[in-house]
């Protein structure tokens, strides 16, 4: 069900809401690039009693535009849809750079987040040499973004934006979904159909939104990862090209109550290829204990 509350600025907040509606309570962070729409199948989530809640990051799908957002914005815009929910206490599950989003979230909402999990997530502000070669080179370009001329970004912001979908399905050097998991993946119709899909609700009105989502983490104020008090459980695929799995050794060094699990078989769309053990974990499991 995809809807949405109006924000105490008048901008529209959007989600896309699946799994039991009377379930325990789950927000989905997707990843950049990406709408609600973008998310672990709904199937997974009824299965396992979850109210699923999808968010729109600003300027994407049913949201308004916010330019130049931080991550304390989104965590406000977020907090104002969980309220307007009537949601007490809530676990967050973040995909990609919105693991990162679900972090600060859990920092600014410590009493509320009960159970964060991040799949795919990278460490965008952390200084540790150990992650000078852990992106891949088009995810070092897409950060370089805001440090480059209002000109110049638009240009590489319209690059970004006419990628198409066929594209990915080409494994090489520039194309950091060419891991094995992930070009299997993006053999299924039904992935291609969710990205098809997806991409006019991300880039209906330009590049714009994406590049305030990539943006955000390093506006002030930035996220320690040190400041957040709960539980996380870092997940990452062996094969991640985008963010590579030494990620989650920083991450789980600089979080204070962590723990990690790297799938073997897995790339950088584990929200959907592997979408039952990162469920599983949000509900206290074992990863992988309903398998």
């Amino acid at each position: 069900m995809v809807g949405s509350v109006t924000l105490s600025d008048g901008r529209r907040f959007g989600y896309d809401e699946v799994g039991a509606p009377a379930g325990d309570p789950v927000l989905f962070v997707p990843g950049s690039g990406a709408s609600s729409l973008n998310r672990p199948p709904a199937q997974e989530a009824a299965r396992r009693g979850l109210r699923m809640v999808c968010v729109d990051k600003p300027g994407y799908g049913e949201s308004t535009a916010k330019p130049g957002y931080s991550l304390k914005d989104l965590t406000d815009d977020i907090t104002g849809l969980v309220d307007t929910l009537g949601w007490d206490r809530f676990a967050v599950l973040g995909f990609s750079i919105g693991g990162w989003q679900a972090l600060a979230l859990a920092r600014q909402l410590p009493g509320r987040v009960t159970r964060v999990v991040t799949a795919a997530c990278p460490a965008p502000t952390i200084a540790d040499r150990r992650l000078l070669a852990a992106y891949h080179p088009q995810s070092v370009l897409w950060g370089l973004l805001r440090v480059l001329p209002p000109a110049q970004r638009a240009v590489v912001g319209r690059w970004v934006a006419t990628h198409d979908v066929a594209s990915l399905t080409t494994p090489s050097r520039s194309n950091p979904y060419s891991s094995g998991p992930d070009q299997q993946l993006l053999r299924t119709p039904e992935w291609r159909l969710v990205l098809e899909e997806d991409a006019p609700r991300v880039f209906g009105n330009g590049p714009d939104a994406l590049l305030d989502d990539l943006n955000s983490a390093f506006r002030q104020p930035r996220l320690d990862p040190a400041d957040v008090p709960q539980r996380v459980t870092v997940v990452h695929g062996a094969h991640d090209q985008v963010a590579r799995p030494v990620v989650v050794e920083v991450l789980t060094e600089l979080l204070p109550d962590a723990t990690c699990h790297v799938i073997d078989d897995g790339g950088h769309w584990i929200h959907m290829t592997h979408a039952p053990l990162l469920l599983d974990a949000i509900t206290g499991q074992e990863p992988g204990a309903s398998e």
